[in-house]
């Protein structure tokens, strides 16, 4: 993994890891740098594509977490299933952390 999609890649973590503080969450890093294009070029070279060998966070924990409206975010039972899913996003970001 090259300096910049770590950086992307590090980024998009301290996002998802925002969200489930609570604080808005903005755009993710990693689409910025990596969802050009269209058909088998988009998202070439995002490890989260790799990974998940389909483009645009398919086959990912990142559809799971659910989106919520402000009044939603006040319902104690929608938002832990927010936080819950959200934080399994976020355990597999962080898996696509390089080891040593």
């Amino acid at each position: 993994m090259d300096n910049r999609t770590f950086a992307a890649l590090k980024a998009s973590i301290e996002k998802w890891e925002r969200m489930i503080a609570g604080e808005p969450e903005g755009d993710c890093p990693l689409c910025e740098m990596f969802a050009k294009g269209r058909g088998v070029d988009q998202c070439k070279g995002c490890p989260v594509a790799e990974r998940a060998g389909q483009i645009g966070c398919y086959n990912t924990p990142y559809y799971d977490v659910p989106e919520l409206s402000d009044d939603e975010r006040q319902d104690p039972a929608q938002y832990a299933a927010y936080i819950a899913a959200a934080q399994v996003e976020l355990d597999f970001l962080r898996s696509l952390l390089p080891t040593a």
